[in-house]
């Protein structure tokens, strides 16, 4: 197997003994498939995504209701200790999102897009990037 026949893009790969992906022709090396953790800037990314989410849902007149059957706004808070962390936790068997990886990290945010568009009715908006940030800070007018 060549070094390019399982590579992906957010891995890294590192020299161990007896492992998994590849080795180097002469068969002297091996290596191990790691994935990268996410990073903060992704984890900034992601706490404004669902703020924006927050906001979507609260414009369009939805509200959560507690065990109480008390409406409240959605928020940031609301919705990832009550939608997003379980996701997760029943996808990945991980309780924080600091142990999320970026790949599992995209698997959630097309789950929780898809969850969006069907049961809440609500167009997901554009994971924040560096592109959607300088749209954003274009059509405030701060850039000029």
């Amino acid at each position: 197997m060549s070094k390019t026949d399982n590579y992906s893009p957010g891995t890294i790969y590192v020299k161990t003994e007896g492992t998994w992906s590849f080795k180097s022709s002469d068969d002297s090396i091996a290596y191990k498939k790691i994935e990268l953790a996410r990073t903060n800037k992704q984890n900034a990314s992601l706490h404004k995504w669902l703020t924006q989410i927050a906001e979507m849902l609260n414009e369009s007149g939805q509200t959560y209701t507690t065990e109480m059957g008390i409406p409240i706004r959605y928020s940031l808070n609301l919705l990832k200790e009550f939608y997003w962390k379980p996701t997760q936790k029943v996808l990945f068997g991980i309780e924080s999102t600091t142990e999320m990886t970026g790949v599992m990290l995209n698997n959630l945010i097309d789950s929780f897009t898809l969850w969006l568009s069907h049961k809440k009715n609500i167009e997901a908006p554009e994971f924040p990037n560096k592109q959607s940030l300088i749209n954003d800070i274009e059509k405030k007018g701060l850039l000029k």
